[in-house]
C-alpha cells in the first residue's frame, strides 16, 4: 500500500514523492515532464526496466555528486523532488537552530601542524555530519570550529526540537571520544533554540548558501556563547517541548546582546534514563487512549505518594504476556509527572535466557545509578563508580556511616572489574556476598538520599536465584524509611514469596471485559464502530489481551483492510471471511510472513541478540550492511521494533518479547546456531576491553551455537565468576553444560579428562557452599575417579581427595574423613606440596578432634606449625596455627596450653591489626575462660569479640560471640540474658542469611528456657533446632537440641519420650566417634534410663561418661557427670565420692543448677 502524498516511480518501483519530477532512486524523469521523451512504462507482470543513461546525463550525475559534497542533503534532495523554486524565493517556517562549537580548538592550533591539524577537524567535521544527518538535521555552515545546523528545513518533522538536543549531546560524546584517542582535552559548547525564520538561498548565480535567517537564529548563537565547557544551552521554547524526553538543571534569567528583556534558559543534562518500556511507549507516533486500569493506577500513585513522604513501598505487577504490564506503568510515569518533569527513576530488566546470568537485573541497575554505557572501558567504568560512590557519599555527609572504599570496591565486583584482584576475593565466599549485599544495600540508601526514586526491575519472573536473593536482602535489611518505589513487573510463573510483607501491594492485571476490549479496538480502528460480526471475531480470539487486539488492527492495515483515505479511517474489502488466528503468537506469525526476506532476516537476526539490541551488534551480524539502517526504519514503521535511544549509541528495542520470543522460534536450529555465533564474535570484538563483564553471555551464545571449544572456554569462566559471586546455582548449570559439551567434543583425551576432572572438584565445591553434600561427594568421588586413569593428574586427584575428606567431616562422616583425607595427605607429601601437606594436616586435625581423639587432633596442628617454622612463619598461617592448637588443648583439658597458644593467636592478631583475627581469637579466649569458671573475664572477651566483628561487619562471630554469651548467662543462672542473646543471634543470623546457625542459637534458647522452668517452650524450641540442625547436618547442633529434649521431657514427666532423644543422640556420637560430646550424651542416657526405671545399667553408662569426661578433661563434664552419680547411685559405695567430687567442681565453676542439683542429694 503506497502511503499517502507519495506515488510508486513505473521504472523502479521506488516510492517517491507525488511532487517529485525526478526519480531520487534511479534519477529518472517523471510522467507528464516531457511525456514523449519518456520510455513506456513497464507491462503489468513484467519487471521494473532499469534506465540506461546517456553519455550526457552520466557527465551530468558525476557533477551532481561533486555538488552534494557542497550542499546538505536534504536540500539537494529538495530540489530533485521539484522544490528549487521554493529554495530559491524562500519560505517561512519554524524550525530549531542548533549551534555547536568546540572548547580546546585555539590550544589545539598553537601545538598542531597545520596539516595535521586540518586532517584531525575533518574527523571532527565528518563526526558532527553524522549525528546531524542521522537526525535528519541540515548542516547550515562550518565556522572555523564550529558548525550551525537546522532542524525543520527544508524538511520539517514534529520532534524537530527533541532531535536537535539529541545531536548536540551526541556531537559532545563523539568529540570527547576523539580527543581521548588523540590524547586530547576536547570538549563542546551549544546553543539552541525554536522559532520563525526565513529559510531561502542566499547569494547570486556564483555563489550561493541555503541558510536562515532570524532573531531565533540570533538567540540559538548567544545561547551557544553562554554555554560552559560540555554545556547544552537550549530556550525556554526547546525546553517546553522536550521538558519530559531530557533531564534538565534550570538557570536564572541572564541577558544577551540586543535583548530588551532578560532570557530564561535550561540545561539539558542527558536523555531521561526511565523505565525502559516508557521509552519505546513515548516514541510511539500514534498512542490510543489508556482504556481501563484506573484502579491499577491509582493504586500505583497512592504508593508512590506514600514513598515520597520517606516511607519505602514495593509494587509487585503480575500479569500474562501481553496484558499491559507496560502500558500500566507508562501511564503511572505520566501521571507522576511534575511540572512535565517525570519521577526520577532507575531500571534493572532481566533477559528471557538470564535465568543464569548472575545478578543481571542488579548490574543494569547500579550502572543506571553510575551512568554507565556500553561505550564506556573498564577505566571509564571505573572512574564512574568512584565518581558516583564520592558524589553519594559527599551528599550524604554526617549520616553516612559505611566503609566507602567497600563499597566502590564491592560494586567493580559486581560489574566484574578485574574480580580475581579484587580486595573482596580475600574473603571467604558466604562473607563476600554479605559484603556485596550490603555494598548495593547502602548504595539504594545513598541514592535515596538526594530525594525520592522509583527502582522498576522488568521481566523478574526470568531473574536468577543470586538477583532474588539480593533484592530480599534489600528489603529484609535495607532501611523502611527511604523515599522508595520499588517496582517489580513479573508474569506469574514467578514463584517466590519476597520478605517485608508490610511494604508489599500486589497488583495483579487480568484481561480487559468485552466492553474495554471493544473500545480499545475501536480507538486502534479510529472508528466509531465496526461491524458487528468483524467486532465478535475479534474480540472471541484475542479475550481481552490488549497486545493481541493491537496486533490484529497492525494485521489488518498491513493486509489493506484498513486503510487512511482522505484523513480518515476506513474498512476496505469483506471483512466477515476474514480468519483471524487462534493465538496472539499466529497473529505475530502471519505478520512476520508478509515482510520481506530481507527485513525478516534482520528481525529474525535481532531476535538472537535479545529484546534490547544495539544498532553496533546487529551491523557485526546480520547478512545486511549496507541497507541495515533503512530496514531497521520498516520495522520501527510497521512496530515490530522502537527505538529506544540513540545516546550514547543506537539501541532498539521490540515492540514486545513476545515479538522477540515468536521471531526467535522461526529461526531453524542450523540458522539459529549460526546467528548465536556471530552474536558471540560481535561481543568479543566490540567489547574486547570488558570481556570478563560478558562471560556468562558469551558462554550462552557459544553454547547454543556449538561451537565447542568457544563453548568450552566460556562455560568454565562463566562458572568460575558466578562462583566468586555466590551465584551458586548459576554456577552449577555452567558446570553441568561444561560437562555434556566435553562429553560431546571432539579432542585431545587428556585434556578431557583434566577438564573433567577439574570441572567435577569445582561442581563439588559449589555444592559445599549451598550445603548439598551429597551432591557435592558425588562430585569430589568422581573427580577422584577420573583422575586416578593418570599419573599426570596425581595433584588434582589429591585435591578432590582432600575437599572430599572436608565434606564428609560436614557429613558427620568423621571415619571416612579420616581415610580420605589420609589419602590426601599422602598424594601430596609425595608430590611435595607443602601447602598442601599443611592443609590436609589441619583438616584432619579437625576431624580427629571432632571425634575426640585430642591426641591425634593435636599432633596434626603441632605438625602444622612446626612445617610453617621450617617454611617460613607466615603470620596468617600462623594465628590460624596457634589457634588450633589452642582449642583442642581447651579440649583435653590442659587449659594452661589452651590459653598460651590462644594469647599468642591474639598477639599475631593484634601485630597485624586485623581485627577479623582478633576477634576470632577473643572469642576463643572466651571459651577457655568459661571452662575456667571466670564468667565476668568470658563476657568481657564476648563483648570485644562481638565489638570488633560489628566494626568490619563479620557476622560469623558476631553471631557465635551472641550464643557464647547466652552460654555464660546460662551457667551464671541469668536466663532472661541468655534467652535475650539467642532471640539476638537468631533475628541477625535470619536478616544476614546465616541460617546454619539458627540452630545452634535456638538450642541454647531451648536451654535458658528449660533452665528457667519453660519445660514446655524449651521442647518446642529444641524441636525446632534439631529439624533446622538436621537440615544443615550440623551435629553439633543436633546433640544440643537432643540434651535439651532429654532434661526437658525428664522435667515433663515424659520418661519415654526423653530415652527416645537420648537413644538418639547415643547413635550419632557412635556413628561419627564424637569425643566432644560423648560424655554428656551417656550421662543424659543414664538420666533418662533412670526416670523411666531401666536402672539395670545406669550405673554402666555413669561410668563410661566418667571415664569419657576425664580424657576430654572438661572440668564442667566431669562436674555433672559425679553430680549424676550422687544422685543416681544411691546406695552405691561411690555415691559419697561422687557427691564430694561433684561439690568441688561446683563451687569452683559457680554454675547454679549444678548447686541446686547437688542441695537435693544431700
Amino acid at each position: 500500500m503506497v502511503q499517502e502524498g507519495f506515488k510508486v516511480c513505473p521504472y523502479c518501483a521506488e516510492e517517491i514523492r507525488t511532487a517529485a519530477v525526478i526519480c531520487r532512486f534511479c534519477k529518472s524523469p517523471q510522467p507528464g515532464v516531457d511525456a514523449s521523451q519518456l520510455p513506456p512504462p513497464p507491462a503489468p507482470g513484467e519487471p521494473p526496466k532499469s534506465h540506461e543513461p546517456t553519455e550526457a546525463e552520466r557527465r551530468l550525475q558525476e557533477q551532481v555528486d561533486k555538488l552534494k559534497k557542497f550542499i546538505p542533503a536534504k536540500v539537494m534532495q529538495r530540489l530533485t523532488e521539484g522544490f528549487s523554486d521554493a529554495i530559491e524565493e524562500g519560505e517561512r517556517r519554524n524550525i530549531t537552530v542548533m549551534f555547536v562549537d568546540l572548547v580546546g580548538f585555539t590550544a589545539l592550533s598553537e601545538t598542531l601542524d597545520p596539516e595535521d591539524l586540518a586532517e584531525f577537524m575533518e574527523r571532527c567535521y565528518a563526526a558532527m555530519t553524522a549525528v546531524i544527518e542521522r537526525y535528519d538535521g541540515t548542516i547550515d555552515k562550518f565556522i572555523g570550529d564550529a558548525v550551525m545546523a537546522l532542524f525543520g528545513a527544508p524538511v520539517a518533522h514534529e520532534d524537530d526540537p527533541e532531535r536537535a538536543v539529541r545531536s548536540a549531546l551526541e556531537i559532545r560524546e563523539a568529540i570527547r571520544q576523539l580527543g581521548q584517542k588523540a590524547g586530547l582535552d576536547l570538549d563542546t559548547t551549544a546553543g539552541i533554540n525554536s522559532g520563525e525564520v526565513v529559510v531561502k538561498s542566499f547569494g547570486d548565480e556564483r555563489r550561493a548558501d541555503y541558510s536562515a535567517l532570524g532573531d531565533a537564529v540570533n538567540l540559538a548563537s548567544r545561547l551557544q556563547g553562554k554555554a560552559g565547557r560540555g554545556e547544552v544551552y537550549v530556550s525556554k521554547a526547546v525546553w517546553q517541548r522536550t521538558r519530559s524526553i531530557f533531564e534538565w538543571r534550570e538557570l536564572e534569567a541572564f541577558t544577551v546582546k540586543n535583548k530588551a528583556l532578560p532570557v530564561k534558559a535550561y540545561i539539558a543534562e542527558r536523555a531521561a534514563q526511565r523505565f525502559a518500556k516508557e521509552v519505546q511507549l513515548r516514541e510511539r507516533v500514534e498512542m490510543v487512549d489508556f482504556v481501563g486500569r484506573q484502579t491499577e493506577l491509582n493504586t500505583l500513585l497512592g504508593n508512590w505518594n506514600t514513598a515520597q513522604r520517606g516511607k519505602r513501598r514495593v509494587v509487585h505487577i503480575e500479569a500474562e504476556a501481553g496484558v499491559g504490564k507496560s502500558r500500566l506503568v507508562f501511564e503511572f510515569f505520566r501521571a507522576a509527572a511534575k511540572g512535565g518533569q517525570p519521577p526520577r527513576s532507575y531500571t534493572g530488566r532481566c533477559l528471557s535466557f538470564g535465568e543464569h546470568m548472575a545478578y543481571l537485573p542488579v548490574v543494569e541497575m547500579v550502572k543506571d545509578f553510575a551512568r554507565i554505557t556500553e561505550q564506556d572501558g573498564a577505566a571509564e567504568m571505573r572512574a564512574k563508580v568512584a565518581g558516583t560512590v564520592g558524589r553519594l557519599v559527599r551528599g550524604a555527609g554526617k549520616t553516612f556511616r559505611g566503609d566507602q572504599a567497600q563499597i566502590t570496591a564491592a560494586i567493580e565486583f559486581l560489574l566484574a572489574l578485574s574480580q580475581t584482584t579484587n580486595p573482596l576475593m580475600k574473603l571467604e565466599p558466604k562473607e563476600r556476598q554479605r559484603v556485596l549485599f550490603d555494598a548495593i544495600s547502602s548504595l539504594v540508601g545513598l541514592v535515596a538520599a538526594e530525594g525520592p526514586f522509583i527502582l522498576v526491575l522488568e521481566d523478574l519472573h526470568w531473574a536468577d536465584a543470586a538477583s532474588l536473593e539480593l533484592i530480599d536482602h534489600l528489603l529484609a535489611s535495607g532501611r523502611r524509611d527511604l523515599p522508595l518505589l520499588l517496582l517489580v513487573l513479573a508474569r506469574p510463573s514467578l514463584d517466590h514469596r519476597f520478605p517485608a510483607p508490610e511494604d508489599f501491594t500486589k497488583v495483579t492485571l487480568f484481561e480487559l471485559d468485552e466492553e474495554q476490549s471493544g473500545e480499545l479496538l475501536r480507538r486502534l480502528c479510529h472508528l466509531d464502530e465496526l461491524p458487528p460480526v468483524l467486532e465478535k471475531n475479534i474480540l472471541s480470539k484475542t479475550e481481552g489481551n490488549p497486545f493481541y487486539v493491537e496486533e490484529i488492527v497492525l494485521s489488518l492495515q498491513e493486509q489493506g483492510l484498513l486503510r487512511r483515505e482522505g484523513g480518515r479511517w476506513a474498512l476496505a474489502g469483506d471483512v466477515r471471511k476474514l480468519q483471524i488466528p487462534e493465538t496472539v503468537q499466529g497473529v505475530i506469525l502471519a505478520r512476520l510472513d508478509r515482510l520481506a526476506v530481507q527485513v525478516r532476516r534482520v528481525l529474525q537476526c535481532a531476535s538472537v541478540i535479545g529484546h534490547l539490541f544495539r544498532y553496533r551488534v546487529l551491523e557485526q551480524v546480520s547478512e545486511v550492511k549496507q541497507r541495515l539502517e533503512t530496514l531497521l526504519t520498516e520495522l520501527v514503521d510497521v512496530e515490530f521494533i522502537f527505538e529506544k535511544s540513540t545516546l550514547p549509541e543506537l539501541i532498539y528495542l521490540f515492540k514486545h518479547v513476545v515479538t522477540q520470543e515468536v521471531t526467535y522460534s522461526t529461526l531453524l536450529k542450523k540458522r539459529r546456531a549460526a546467528f548465536h555465533g556471530r552474536v558471540a564474535e560481535a561481543i568479543e570484538v566490540i567489547y574486547e576491553d570488558r570481556l570478563e563483564e560478558h562471560t556468562e553471555l558469551l558462554a550462552h551464545h557459544w553454547h547454543i551455537a556449538e561451537n565447542l571449544p568457544k563453548a568450552r572456554h566460556f562455560l568454565w569462566l562463566a562458572g568460575q565468576k558466578c562462583q566468586r559471586m555466590y551465584a551458586n546455582e548459576a554456577a552449577i548449570d555452567h558446570y553441568t553444560k561444561l560437562l555434556d559439551v566435553l562429553d560431546r567434543s571432539e579432542m585431545d583425551e587428556s585434556e578431557r579428562l583434566r577438564l573433567q576432572v577439574d570441572t567435577h572438584t569445582e561442581l563439588g565445591r559449589v555444592f559445599n557452599v549451598t550445603g548439598d553434600y551429597p551432591a557435592g561427594a558425588e562430585n569430589f568421588t568422581r573427580a577422584m575417579d577420573l583422575a586416578a586413569a593418570e599419573t599426570a593428574l596425581a595433584g588434582q586427584r589429591a585435591l578432590a581427595s582432600m575437599n572430599l575428606g572436608n565434606m564428609q567431616r560436614l557429613m558427620g562422616d568423621n571415619r571416612a574423613a579420616a581415610k580420605t583425607l589420609g589419602l590426601a595427605l599422602k598424594l601430596f607429601t609425595d608430590l611435595g606440596d607443602a601447602q598442601r601437606v599443611r592443609a590436609c594436616r589441619q583438616a584432619l586435625g579437625v576431624v580427629h578432634q571432632t571425634e575426640g581423639d585430642y591426641d591425634t587432633a593435636l599432633k596434626h596442628f603441632q605438625e602444622y606449625l612446626r612445617a610453617l617454622s621450617v617454611e617460613g612463619m607466615d603470620l596468617h598461617r600462623a594465628y590460624l596455627g596457634h589457634s588450633n592448637v589452642g582449642i583442642v588443648q581447651m579440649l583435653r583439658g590442659d587449659l594452661r596450653a589452651a590459653a598460651k597458644h590462644l594469647g599468642e593467636a591474639l598477639a599475631i592478631a593484634e601485630e597485624q591489626s586485623d581485627r577479623r583475627a582478633m576477634a576470632e581469637a577473643h572469642h576463643n579466649l572466651s571459651l577457655i575462660a568459661i571452662r575456667q569458671g571466670r564468667y565476668d573475664e568470658a563476657k568481657s572477651r564476648c563483648i570485644e569479640a562481638y565489638r570488633l566483628s560489628h566494626q568490619i561487619g563479620y557476622a560469623r562471630v558476631m553471631l557465635t560471640a551472641d550464643i557464647t554469651m547466652s552460654e555464660v548467662y546460662n551457667f551464671t543462672g541469668e536466663w532472661n540474658a541468655a534467652i535475650e542473646h539467642c532471640r539476638r543471634a537468631v533475628d541477625f543470623a535470619a536478616e544476614h542469611r546465616h541460617a546454619e546457625v539458627l540452630c545452634v542459637a535456638r538450642g541454647n534458647w531451648a536451654r535458658a528456657l528449660l533452665n528457667r522452668g519453660d519445660a514446655a517452650e524449651a521442647i518446642a524450641m529444641a524441636e525446632q533446632a534439631l529439624r533446622e540442625g538436621k537440615q544443615f547436618r550440623d551435629q553439633t547442633a543436633q546433640l544440643n537440641a537432643l540434651l535439651v529434649l532429654v532434661d526437658a521431657n525428664i522435667a515433663k514427666g515424659r520418661a519415654l519420650a526423653a530415652l527416645r532423644a537420648a537413644r538418639e543422640a547415643v547413635k550419632l556420637v557412635e556413628a561419627s566417634a564424637d569425643g566432644d560430646f560423648r560424655a554428656q550424651v551417656l550421662r543424659s542416657l543414664a538420666e533418662a534410663l533412670a526416670a523411666a526405671g531401666e536402672t539395670s545399667d545406669v550405673g554402666k553408662h555413669l561410668r563410661d561418661a566418667l571415664r569419657a569426661a576425664e580424657a576430654k578433661g572438661d572440668p564442667r563434664d566431669i562436674a555433672w557427670v559425679q553430680a549424676s552419680r550422687a544422685t543416681l547411685l544411691r546406695g552405691d559405695g561411690a555415691q559419697r565420692e561422687a557427691l564430694q567430687a561433684a561439690k568441688k567442681l561446683a563451687r569452683r565453676l559457680g554454675d547454679p543448677l549444678l548447686l541446686d542439683r547437688l542441695a537435693l542429694a544431700n
